[in-house]
């Protein structure tokens, strides 16, 4: 490969709080098979803006692109993305130690590295000449 790669197992948190890049992100992950997401959907903020001047009384954001799923052309846009597994946070976790997001993500890329393993570690067998 020309560009640097990682093949291993990986697992992506998301929830309601990522929006644009954050969401494409969790979107192409999903959408590829390239790994799992763990969280909660995502908001479906995805649209890009740019900005222009208003005479000399500020400035506005305009759309100018959208973003589509590959495989279905679906518009990211008010569809957000959707985990593999829904976890949600209730609102004292993170003030008391817990994170049950991330204690997911750890189960699941555990499981998977246990799986990639089983697969290297299969023995060749080659026939006697």
């Amino acid at each position: 490969l020309v560009y640097a790669s990682w093949s291993k197992p990986i697992v992506v948190l998301c929830n309601e709080n990522s929006f644009s890049n954050a969401e494409i992100f969790s979107h192409a992950i999903k959408t590829l098979k390239r790994g799992k997401l763990v969280g909660i959907p995502t908001a479906g903020g995805v649209i890009s803006t740019g900005s222009t001047t208003i005479l000399d009384i500020g400035r506005m954001r305009l759309p100018f692109r959208g973003w589509f799923l590959l495989n279905d052309g679906e518009d990211m846009e008010l569809n957000g993305a959707v985990p593999h597994f829904i976890v949600d946070m209730a609102p004292n976790d993170i003030p008391e130690g817990r994170d049950p997001q991330l204690a997911k993500a750890i189960e699941v890329l555990q499981k998977e590295v246990a799986e990639k393993s089983k697969e290297i570690a299969k023995p060749v067998y080659r026939s006697q000449e």
